[in-house]
């Protein structure tokens, strides 16, 4: 992302020759012009930058994929990679090392590298690291000093995670049908 772009998921545009909907949008702040239209997976959801912002992921939450994008050239970069049943969000840890993304269809979050070549976003070497949560339908995905913080909308909790293991360390009520997840800074408040 450069200065004075904002990007925008476009969930349900249709594009041509492309069997499922959805789009990313790159918005010229100034102006509120389009600047760039990238086709990605089914109803593109939540997207995140990885380190430097040389990269972003978008979730198709419609789907089983998460796309990788240049932001420089706004790209795709390969083929959409199979992540798991509706990647709904995306997050990464603050070092740039990986990316974590939530499996809504199932109870899992999963965690992906953000180096490039073979051990990149759609490495198989990568398809294991999968953290498995007491919850059901994790959405929301937040990161704070090495914790994971998921919102299980199909069961009405919340999953603290510890990124570097991918063990759940809490399993707690949230109220009805969370969405959303956030922590602050320290990792001590979700």
């Amino acid at each position: 992302a450069g200065t004075g772009e904002v990007w925008v998921c476009a969930q349900f545009q249709d594009w041509p020759g492309k069997l499922e909907d959805g789009v990313v949008q790159v918005i010229d702040a100034a102006t509120w012009t389009v600047t760039h239209v990238i086709p990605v997976g089914n109803n593109p959801h939540n997207l995140w930058f990885g380190a430097a912002s040389s990269q972003a992921v978008v979730t198709s939450w419609f789907d089983n994929t998460v796309t990788r994008i240049d932001a420089a050239s706004k790209l795709v970069i390969g083929s959409d990679c199979i992540a798991g049943a509706a990647p709904a969000h995306v997050t990464s840890d603050h070092a740039g090392i990986y990316w974590y993304f939530t499996l809504e269809g199932s109870n899992h979050v999963r965690r992906f590298t953000q180096a490039g070549g073979s051990s990149g976003l759609c490495s198989m070497t990568m398809m294991s690291s999968i953290a498995p949560l007491g919850g059901f339908g994790p959405h929301g995905l937040w990161y704070a000093n090495g914790l994971l913080v998921s919102a299980n909308s199909m069961d009405s909790t919340l999953s603290i995670v510890d990124a570097s293991t991918l063990s759940e360390l809490a399993l707690l009520p949230a109220g009805m049908m969370p969405m959303g997840a956030s922590a602050n800074s320290g990792g001590t408040l979700a």
